[in-house]
């Protein structure tokens, strides 16, 4: 975002159409569609160009959050401010105030303790006090705030669960909330399957994800219909109802899982039936009732004692595929097109369950390499080729083999803190895996999106956005186009 050339952003949010930056200083800047107030500026328009909120000038701002049409903003010193548009209550400000123009304090003084964090859901807000609390408000369908009422919540008041809050997510039919200890607690909706109880009858009360109780989960994250958490040691698992592309051109391999090799020549011709046929397969929906793991990522010791690890930043679920950010210190290729170079593959030893068994396998790939612990080098003539699998179950139910993606950088190469931006897509039973383009040794401190467009904010202090090229949306450069070259791919379950 060249206009932003000039601020150090630190952070993000972005709403329906609106984006809010958060700078060193502590200063916030937005732009985008101010149609539902939710810029804090004084012009119902949009405003091309990120422009500072002159109401916060003297307010030193720490955090930033957005639903569809309102804003919470927390300041260093532990004030609360909100603004914007929620007919559901989501502002905090009372039964009888829908919008707030400019951003006004909360008054929380029936908690005595200092914020510490703040969400907001598509059509609530929350606070997360330091002694573990959270209070919320707004839309309470589905029963997603523990109220026991469908009517909505316009005042902050205080969730009931048995331990310490340290994360909360919410979505337009469900929460989900992390507590001390390192477990899952959701309320709201179950027809999907989203509550991850292993049914999908509905619940009233707030429930302990037992599938996942034995990992210290660190990070979740919620859409509509589904749930995603990523333990401390990096396994990224799911439940709920995903959207996936059909996996057309598959083929089996000899364990009775898929390898998908989607076919991009589809035939369609000027059939209507055969068009509605494939937008039907495309937009196919899975149930998953007993929470499974799709990704985990894993550091040999022997690479740990070379200074090379991988750690699961953040997971961000969207309508058909996983958003995954991932931190390392091992070497990148890159392919050069444009302004900025395409992350393609790293030193990283990749786990990969055979789901359904809870077992792992090895690979063999296309350049003679086997799957270990010992880096492969591969010629760089081949970096851009595909992954096969020879899938083999180990002896033991709890072995877990290695993948191992190797990359042509020198091996003496200083060592630095780079970000990942992974897409994984569902293609039947299978997914694919590809990375986003970033800039250069980019070190990603904040991802934030909203149905029409997301916001990377880089450690140096530049802000990306990409979006669908509406009025409401700055695109001076757009950094989310896939990197050259094919993905890996390998079975889901």
């Amino acid at each position: 975002m060249e206009s932003v050339r000039n601020y150090h952003v630190v952070s993000a949010c972005a709403g329906d159409g609106f984006t809010i930056l958060v700078t060193q200083a502590g200063s916030l800047l937005s732009c985008g569609s101010n149609a539902h107030l939710a810029l804090g500026q004084d012009e119902q328009r949009n405003y091309h160009s990120p422009k500072l909120i002159a109401r916060l000038a003297d307010v030193r701002v720490e955090q930033v959050a957005a639903g569809l049409q309102h804003v919470l903003a927390l300041s260093r010193e532990g004030a609360v401010y909100v603004w914007g548009t929620s007919a559901c209550g989501g502002l905090g400000l009372g039964n009888y105030q829908q919008q707030q123009k400019f951003p006004q304090k909360i008054l929380l003084s029936h908690v005595k303790t200092k914020p510490s964090k703040i969400y907001c859901g598509p059509d609530t807000s929350a606070v997360l006090f330091a002694n573990g609390e959270l209070h919320v408000c707004g839309s309470n369908d589905y029963n997603k705030l523990g109220f026991q009422r469908p009517a909505k919540i316009t005042a902050f008041k205080k969730v009931q669960l048995p331990h310490k809050v340290t994360q909360a997510c919410f979505s337009s039919t469900h929460s989900v909330f992390l507590v001390e200890g390192g477990y899952v607690y959701t309320m709201g909706r179950n027809a999907e399957g989203q509550r991850g109880i292993r049914h999908c009858n509905s619940v009233e009360h707030p429930t302990l994800v037992d599938s996942v109780k034995s990992r210290y989960i660190v990070k979740a994250n919620c859409s509509d219909q589904c749930t995603i958490v990523a333990s401390e040691d990096n396994i990224i698992t799911v439940w709920g109802t995903r959207n996936g592309l059909p996996g057309i051109g598959s083929t089996n391999c000899g364990l009775g899982l898929q390898i998908c090799t989607p076919n991009t020549e589809l035939e369609l011709g000027n059939n209507t039936a055969a068009f509605t046929n494939f937008l039907a397969s495309v937009y196919k929906s899975e149930l998953i009732l007993e929470p499974v793991d799709i990704l985990a990522l894993f550091s040999s010791k022997e690479q740990c004692d070379r200074g090379y690890y991988v750690q699961v930043h953040d997971v961000y679920p969207l309508a058909h595929s996983v958003l995954v950010l991932v931190d390392t210190t091992t070497p990148l290729i890159s392919s050069y097109e444009g302004d900025y170079p395409a992350v393609l593959v790293y030193w990283i030893p990749l786990i990969f369950r055979s789901l359904g068994k809870n077992k792992g396998y090895s690979y063999e790939d296309d350049v003679g390499g086997r799957g270990s612990d010992q880096l492969i080098a591969p010629d760089p003539a081949a970096a851009h080729s595909s992954v096969s699998m020879q899938l083999e179950l180990p002896t033991a139910q709890t072995e877990t083999k290695q993948l191992m993606i190797a990359d042509t950088a020198a091996p003496h190469e200083i060592l630095e803190k780079r970000s990942v931006l992974y897409q994984l897509k569902a293609f039947g039973t299978c997914f694919s895996m590809a990375p986003i383009q970033l800039p250069p040794k980019a070190v990603i401190v904040d991802v934030t999106m909203s149905d029409s467009h997301f916001v990377v904010v880089n450690e140096d202090g530049s802000a990306y956005a990409c979006g669908e090229g509406t009025q409401a949306i700055e695109r001076c450069r757009i950094v989310a186009k896939f990197a050259n070259g094919p993905p890996f791919r390998c079975c889901l379950h």
